[in-house]
C-alpha cells in the first residue's frame, strides 16, 4: 500500500481512478477504502448516502373483523 495515496483528496483520486495502471488501482482501492469507513474530505459530492429503514413485519398478526352490517344485526337480534 502507498501511503501517498492517502494524504491525496478525494478530487485527486477520481480523476486518477480510470487508469488501467497501478496508480489507477491503488487509486480505486482508496476510493474504496474511504467509502468503507464513511470518510469523505468535502472535494467531492459523495459525502452522504442516505439510507431508509424500513419497518419489520415479522410476526405481526391480522385480524380479520366482521363488517358493520353483520355486527349492527347481531346488536338488533336479527343475526344467527
Amino acid at each position: 500500500m502507498n501511503l501517498t495515496f492517502m494524504e491525496m483528496t478525494d478530487k485527486g483520486l477520481a480523476s486518477m481512478r480510470d487508469m488501467q495502471d497501478t496508480i489507477g488501482r491503488e487509486a480505486r482501492r482508496e476510493i474504496k477504502r474511504r467509502e468503507q469507513i464513511g470518510y469523505a474530505d468535502g472535494t467531492m459530492f459523495m459525502t452522504a448516502k442516505a439510507q431508509v429503514e424500513i419497518e419489520s413485519r415479522v410476526g405481526t398478526v391480522t385480524i380479520a373483523t366482521p363488517t358493520a352490517r353483520k355486527v349492527e344485526k347481531r346488536m338488533a337480534g336479527r343475526g344467527r
